[in-house]
């Protein structure tokens, strides 16, 4: 009977162990559980982060790909520009003087025309002139400067008479700035009938300008040059 007993005491205390248990098992359950979630809710962030970081790494890869392409395209246009100039002179084609003196400054007088008639240069009626078919060309004019860029020349000034009585001016600047790759282009005028002129001497590569004026009275300016026009002497300053 003791057995008995003994054996029916064990069997009523599993149970009871296991009632007592319950509520620390439902606890780790839910800590584990909590755990899984918060472990799947790192594997979004991360895949989140990863998808993101792959996007980011993609489209700074597509940017620097397309900054170098920019490059190499400028680099190929830049290139292809310094093609079409004229091959830098050799030290014997320099133009030196005597006194080893480099000349990179060329001054070309377009025309012996003027609109003026000042009382130092010329007499009321003006003086001969020879025919145009006696003048340089636009070609020619062109085909002259290109040796002497050859030669070294660098800078040009363009003079007269007047130069912007020469109706081609702005189609020579044009050549000697676009074609023969000449970027210090100047001008010594009356300043006349430059204020008309001048945008569009600018667009063909014009870039320095003298304007010779004498006075800055107007009457003296009518006495000095026998005509009336200081005023369109200073549209063309202002």
């Amino acid at each position: 009977d003791d057995d008995d007993d003994n054996d029916e005491s064990s069997l009523s205390l599993q149970p009871i162990i296991i009632s007592n248990h319950r509520p620390r098992l439902q606890a780790l359950r839910n800590k584990l559980q909590s755990e899984q979630t918060k472990v799947t809710s790192t594997k979004d962030v991360i895949s989140t982060w990863s998808s993101s970081s792959i996007k980011t790494t993609t489209t700074r890869k597509t940017s620097k790909q397309q900054e170098e392409k920019d490059k190499e395209q400028t680099l190929e246009e830049l290139l292809a520009k310094l093609d079409t100039l004229p091959p830098l002179p050799s030290e014997q084609d320099m133009l030196v003087d005597k006194y080893q003196r480099q000349h990179t400054y060329l001054r070309i007088s377009l025309t012996e025309r003027c609109n003026l008639r000042c009382l130092y240069c010329m007499p009321p009626e003006g003086v001969p002139l020879q025919p145009s078919d006696k003048l340089l060309s636009k070609d020619e004019i062109l085909q002259l400067g290109k040796h002497f860029i050859q030669g070294g020349v660098d800078k040009l000034r363009f003079t007269g008479g007047e130069p912007l009585l020469r109706h081609d001016l702005q189609e020579i600047i044009h050549g000697f700035h676009h074609d023969l790759g000449v970027s210090h282009i100047g001008m010594t005028t009356n300043g006349v009938t430059l204020s008309k002129k001048l945008p569009s001497l600018v667009d063909a590569g014009l870039t320095h300008v003298n304007i010779s004026l004498d006075t800055l009275n107007a009457d003296k300016f009518t006495t000095l040059t026998r005509r009336p026009a200081f005023n369109k002497v200073m549209d063309s300053i202002y």
